[in-house]
């Protein structure tokens, strides 16, 4: 059995050392879109690209690798630092070994998603915090760290439903360039990027899940403090018709007179408070 070939080189190697063909276009093409994951099948090979998210910074970094893949040799194309020992990092992952393109491939993929669902594991425990800090109306800054959150899934959301594309298009061996059995590891591949892809959908209805709750906690927190402002000016609405009605110092008011028409008022405006709580707590309005 062949030994496989495998090398790695930046754009401005392959460009320079590969000929103006079909094969070199579609690469360097998508290399500068760099962008999606993809497979192009054409007649003798297979170019495309991976665009694979940075765990630990998913909004600003992307590792853009482009690939060209024939019966005998895997090329991997990338203006970014690439480890020495993938072949052997990769044959970890491999169903049956590293002894075609094909199986380098299909390993390759494997190593790409081998931590995601424990990655994916750590949102539903960051979410779940969050819901318990709701609950315990901890939430200081909950909208922008729900937001963010979002914004993570959907970005691994896109990757996934790309690298489930890509897998499609290598299962189907449109140029017949691989084995029945090499399609079957890219159909199992597809199966579990799909997992994943599944997995980030309900985490995505979970983080919505959360925000409308948060936002039902604000609406009722907001609708306790109209009700208590509501409560305090009703309460306080007959004392403003009294002070309003003696305010005006008609002559003819006895009450103006009057030796204890001071005391009387305190002790009506009183008993019109205390009558008022008395009334909205048997009501339960506070």
């Amino acid at each position: 059995m062949k030994e496989l070939k495998l090398e790695i080189m930046t754009t401005k190697q392959y460009t320079e050392k590969q000929k103006d063909t079909v094969e070199q276009r579609r690469l360097k093409e998508s290399m500068e879109r760099g962008k999606y994951c993809k497979a192009e099948m054409l007649s003798e090979c297979i170019v495309g690209t991976f665009a694979v998210p940075d765990k630990k910074d998913l909004f600003h970094k992307k590792e853009v690798l482009g690939y060209y893949m024939d019966r005998e040799k895997f090329l991997m194309i990338s203006d970014q630092k690439i480890e020495k020992d993938l072949l052997r990092e990769v044959s970890k992952y491999c169903v049956n070994g590293t002894d075609t393109p094909a199986q380098f491939l299909a390993g390759f993929i494997e190593y790409l998603i081998r931590e995601d669902v424990i990655y994916l594991q750590n949102f539903e425990e960051r979410l779940a915090k969050m819901e318990e800090h709701l609950v315990h109306e901890e939430i200081k800054r909950f909208d922008i760290q729900i937001l963010n959150i979002r914004k993570e899934l959907l970005i691994l959301d896109s990757y996934y439903q790309q690298m489930m594309d890509l897998c499609g298009v290598l299962e189907e061996n449109m140029n017949e360039l691989m084995t029945a059995q090499e399609c079957r590891v890219f159909g199992i591949q597809a199966s579990r990027v799909e997992r994943l892809h599944d997995t980030t959908h309900v985490l995505k209805e979970y983080s919505l899940q959360l925000r409308e709750l948060y936002q039902s906690r604000m609406d009722e927190k907001q609708n306790k403090i109209m009700q208590m402002l509501t409560v305090v000016t009703t309460i306080f609405m007959p004392l403003t018709l009294i002070a309003g009605w003696y305010g005006m110092n008609f002559t003819n008011m006895p009450e103006l007179n009057s030796r204890y028409g001071y005391l009387v008022i305190i002790m009506v405006s009183l008993a019109i408070i205390i009558a008022e709580i008395l009334w909205f707590k048997r009501k339960k309005w506070f």
